[in-house]
């Protein structure tokens, strides 16, 4: 591309070129040169000047015109390997996102993940055609519930990003008929395969109490080829009585609280946002996760001696990992850190990311 100040340079340069042509061709038309000695020579030295500069001006806008395409082209080039680089560390990003991590039953992303994904929305927004940034925006936002749940949807978003990408990056030349043909073929088997990944992961809900207890004890396959086999849960009649107790504790907080039931775990709504999440890791122990409380200034709290943990990805929530014994034990405080995990939701006053600083409340535990 041309500089502002050297478009300045040829304007005033080529008005000056131009004078000159003009003041020549006015000073040949208005003398007389045929009474002087010299005229021939002066009208030689004139055609030479003349003819000279129109080859200087006719090779300056070849030269200008060639380093104007070159320019550009070069432009080109360094936006094509930003775009595919950028493009190709997406692709990683969400891979990354899909796998499934250490304790986890299904992908889940992770606020740190979540947050990576809206920065590279710059740099898309920055290279990319409104098409490609739009499908970009659209996969972000469909990607995962609130709490980290990858959709159904998701992996079917972010094939049609990829194919926009692809279209962004102009990789191939005007396809024929029999391209496009192949091509819609690809197209299809790619959809039908994003289908099986989304059936793998996807969570399996379960009518009520007893048929979740059922399940859990059953077990399940990890995966649609039945390559590997999870095995049950054994529930026992006092484990079935705390799970119960803590479903019907629940139950009675409100009329409005809602609840499903996975291989996951028992999980419970108010206002469409998640108070209460927990499962038998084990016949002996339990994961139960709560809301953090302003109240206590966001910290873990402390149940006779046993700590809360924090929660990697979900630092809104802290977890117990606690033993049936001690929860029987402890089972009224228990209860009351539930209800308050229900309220700090109803009311709207889960911690918010952008007002406190999640380093500074990561350390903070009191006693309950």
């Amino acid at each position: 591309m041309i500089s502002e100040s050297l478009k300045k340079q040829y304007k005033k340069w080529g008005i000056l070129v131009t004078i000159g042509y003009l003041l020549c061709f006015g000073f040949l038309k208005t003398y007389k040169f045929q009474n002087w000695i010299l005229s021939p020579f002066i009208e030689s030295i004139i055609g030479v000047f003349m003819g000279a500069g129109a080859i200087a001006v006719i090779t300056g806008v070849i030269l200008i015109f060639q380093k104007t395409l070159e320019s550009e082209q070069k432009k080109k080039e360094e936006v094509f390997k930003e775009k595919l680089s950028l493009y190709k560390n997406v692709i990683d990003k969400m891979h990354e996102a899909f796998r499934i991590k250490n304790n986890e039953n299904m992908p889940k992303l992770s606020s740190e993940e979540r947050d990576d994904l809206r920065f590279t929305l710059l740099n898309v927004a920055l290279l990319s055609k409104p098409k490609t940034f739009k499908l970009y925006c659209q996969m972000l936002a469909d990607i995962a519930d609130q709490e980290g749940n990858i959709k159904n949807n998701a992996i079917e978003k972010f094939l049609e990003f990829v194919l926009a990408a692809r279209e962004d990056l102009d990789v191939q030349e005007e396809m024929t008929a029999k391209d496009h043909q192949v091509f819609d073929s690809a197209v299809k088997i790619a959809k039908e395969e994003t289908e099986e990944i989304v059936a793998k992961f996807k969570p399996q809900y379960f009518n009520d109490f007893d048929d979740w207890i059922k399940k859990l004890q059953t077990g399940r396959l990890s995966n649609q080829e039945g390559k590997k086999k999870i095995k049950g849960i054994k529930i026992n009649n006092h484990l079935r009585d705390i799970l119960k107790s803590i479903i019907d504790f629940s139950k009675n907080l409100s009329e409005d609280v809602t609840n499903n039931y996975s291989y996951e775990a028992s999980t419970w709504f108010i206002n469409n946002g998640k108070y209460l999440h927990f499962k038998p890791w084990n016949d002996k122990e339990l994961e139960i996760l709560l809301l953090r409380d302003p109240e206590n200034n966001w910290a873990r709290p402390i149940v006779n001696g046993i700590e809360a943990k924090n929660r990697s990805g979900f630092e809104s929530y802290y977890r117990f990992f606690i033993s049936n014994k001690d929860y029987k034990e402890n089972e009224q405080k228990f209860q009351q850190l539930i209800k308050r995990s229900y309220e700090i939701q109803r009311d709207g006053k889960r911690l918010n990311k952008k007002e406190v600083d999640i380093n500074e409340i990561q350390d903070l535990t009191y006693e309950l």
